[in-house]
């Protein structure tokens, strides 16, 4: 079966997504986890802060850090969960590779 160029080019760009993919999956795992500690440690020390007995606007940032912690936690295990899930790529992508297998691309 013969490729059009636009599609030769792009085989060749979801081949050169999936060698990239192999990289940013450990960078995205890291990311998530960098991001989930820092939060873990705001909040930790936010509800220290608290717990000591903050003055009143003391106390609204300290809330206002809490509510950033929470934010950052959820968006980096947000990174994780999609890294794990897409551990070995898109399906759809892998499907297209695997049928073109033999096609040069342009």
């Amino acid at each position: 079966m013969g490729l059009t160029a636009t599609e030769g080019k792009a085989l060749e760009l979801l081949r050169a997504n999936r060698r990239r993919w192999k990289v940013a999956r450990w960078v995205c795992v890291g990311y998530g986890i960098s991001l989930s500690a820092l939060a873990a440690y705001i909040a930790v020390d936010a509800v220290r802060n608290i717990e000591n007995g903050a003055t009143s606007p003391q106390a609204s940032l300290l809330t206002m850090l809490l509510t950033l912690a929470v934010i950052m936690f959820v968006v980096g295990g947000a990174f994780v969960v999609w890294a794990v899930v897409r551990w070995r790529g898109n399906p759809v992508h892998i499907l297209l590779l695997k049928a073109f297998e033999g096609e040069p691309g342009v």
